[in-house]
């Protein structure tokens, strides 16, 4: 029983401390702030995170979780039906919509951490891990389809997708329309596989 009340709570800790960095940026995460959100005692936080450093981490870990299991569900299904740019390029695009309408937060603090990692080393090995998990399951897809470099070209679809929801993220305009997004992913996914082939 305590080591799942335990488990339980160190989960609610990860996910305050997503939910602060996503709503009002990493400067605000402070141990007081973070056992307020979740609704644990005060030396909870410290008791499983006692540094700042390994609560970004772990908060990392935690806000991609979900993104590669969808991901990795889009890519066992790829694998068991005919594969077209037409199909790929859509279940991208509503991947994509899909992230902003039901997590705009956790993806906002994803960003957040990961520009983190660019000023804290130590954040480093999570942001390229989870980045390096996005791109190995792009390249699955990409084999899927027919790439004939999906290598070279599942970091140039990763950083495609980093770009479109960054730029929607900032953007005062209606939320992804499916069919455009989709159209626009289709024209650049096949570039990648005439290039590569």
């Amino acid at each position: 029983m305590d080591k799942v009340r335990n488990q339980q709570r160190r989960r609610a800790i990860l996910e305050a401390t997503v939910e602060i960095i996503g709503r009002e940026g990493p400067g605000q995460v402070t141990h007081r702030a973070v056992a307020a959100e979740a609704g644990v005692p005060l030396a909870a936080t410290t008791y499983y995170f006692a540094s700042k450093e390994s609560l970004f981490n772990e908060a990392l870990r935690l806000s991609v979780r979900s993104d590669l299991d969808e991901l990795e569900a889009l890519a066992r299904s790829m694998s068991e039906s005919p594969a077209s740019v037409e199909a790929f390029a859509h279940s991208i695009a509503s991947f994509l919509a899909s992230q902003l309408r039901r997590r705009r937060t956790t993806v906002v603090a994803q960003y957040e951490l990961v520009l983190e990692a660019a000023r804290h080393s130590s954040l480093r090995p999570a942001a390229r891990a989870s980045t390096a998990a996005y791109t190995r399951l792009c390249q699955a897809m990409l084999e899927r389809i027919g790439s004939g470099e999906p290598a070279q070209d599942a970091p140039l679809l990763v950083a495609l997708m980093d770009g479109l929801l960054l730029d929607q993220l900032s953007a005062s305009t209606a939320p992804f329309d499916v069919g455009r997004l989709t159209d626009k992913l289709r024209r650049f996914i096949a570039g990648l596989v005439v290039a590569s082939s």
